[in-house]
């Protein structure tokens, strides 16, 4: 007869911790940065390579999937670096 193990998984949005328990037991615990950046370098070149051909720009993509950061972030901050 097989016996599973009981697993449960525990996420603190305070603290941004994941913990993982194993039969009542802690055994791994991780802290997440909320101030992750995903690097969008070839879309931020598109972005840049088009800039002055005098044509609206249009940024399509699933929802969520950071088409306003990439704008309103990413591209605004190029643009400040650049003068």
């Amino acid at each position: 007869m097989r016996r599973y193990a009981q697993v449960f998984i525990r996420y603190l949005a305070v603290t941004n911790e994941l913990s993982i328990f194993v039969e009542n037991k802690c055994v791994n615990t991780r802290k997440f940065s909320t101030n992750m950046e995903i690097k969008r370098d070839i879309d931020l070149q598109k972005l840049i390579d088009s800039k002055h051909n005098d044509m609206i720009k249009i940024i399509t993509g699933l929802r969520r999937c950071g088409k306003s950061y990439l704008l309103l972030t990413i591209f605004y901050n190029h643009l400040k670096e650049e003068g």
